[in-house]
């Protein structure tokens, strides 16, 4: 009975740690934390689209929420990382910080943008009407240099709401232009996911394969020894407009 007992716990903990608590999981959590937050707002001015994948050119993009409003369309992507998350504006990587664990992921102002270049084409309108802002839950602590607006999830309904300046008119017209992109199969979600999947992996074996040849694994110009205010690092020759480094 007690080695029942003690198999059955092990099954629980194996199922938290691999199924419940998969990064899938709990970055779908954020998510739905932001999407209830996003339901505050009024009908009457904002209509809100949660987790869409939107069809362009062929492929497929997934954006978390986007707000269609009177005063703009806010474009947001949502983190739901804990720890430390440090990071710069232009750099192409941040890094999850917890203790001595360290995690790199794409700049998620960098992903952002991308999904405002998706929703420009469909929609035909430039930048100027567009919000892009990246929301993370409370359990990261920011540790950002950044001018774009990347905010807590709490402070997320004052941030729409300070934009309180009619520039569009029929969100009926834009909504529908969403609608008519988007893809509801849940194959091809599947079929999306095993994508970016791959993508990710061919880009870090680029990336690998340029620091093997000295390259930096952001641009693949040359890198360089650098002597700055707190020692020794490598950075890229292209600085500033490449910002790649690494300590020694």
């Amino acid at each position: 009975m007690e080695i029942l007992l003690a198999i059955f716990i092990l099954f629980i903990r194996l199922l938290y740690k691999f199924v419940w608590n998969s990064p899938d999981r709990i970055g779908r959590r954020g998510e739905k934390e932001v999407e209830r937050i996003l339901s505050k707002l009024p009908d009457s001015h904002y209509k809100v689209l949660n987790d869409v994948l939107i069809k362009i050119d062929g492929t497929s993009v997934q954006i978390d929420h986007i707000v269609i409003s009177t005063y703009g369309i806010f474009v947001i992507e949502t983190k739901n990382y804990s720890g430390w998350i440090i990071g710069k504006e232009m750099s192409r990587e941040w890094t999850q910080c917890i203790y001595d664990f360290r995690h790199t992921f794409y700049n998620p102002i960098k992903q952002n943008h991308g999904h405002v270049s998706v929703l420009r084409s469909i929609l035909g309108l430039s930048t100027d009407f567009f919000v892009p802002i990246v929301v993370f839950t409370d359990r990261a602590e920011l540790k950002i240099t950044s001018q774009s607006t990347v905010i807590y999830a709490n402070e997320l309904l004052e941030t729409i709401k300070r934009y309180n300046t009619q520039i569009l008119f029929d969100l009926e017209t834009l909504l529908n232009k969403i609608n008519s992109r988007i893809i509801s199969d849940e194959n091809a979600r599947l079929l999306h996911k095993i994508s970016v999947q791959n993508k990710v992996q061919r880009q870090e074996n680029l990336r690998n394969s340029r620091l093997d040849e000295g390259k930096c694994p952001d641009c693949g110009n040359d890198l360089m020894v650098y002597h700055g205010k707190y020692g020794v690092f490598i950075g890229c020759c292209g600085y500033p407009y490449c910002q790649y480094s690494r300590n020694l």
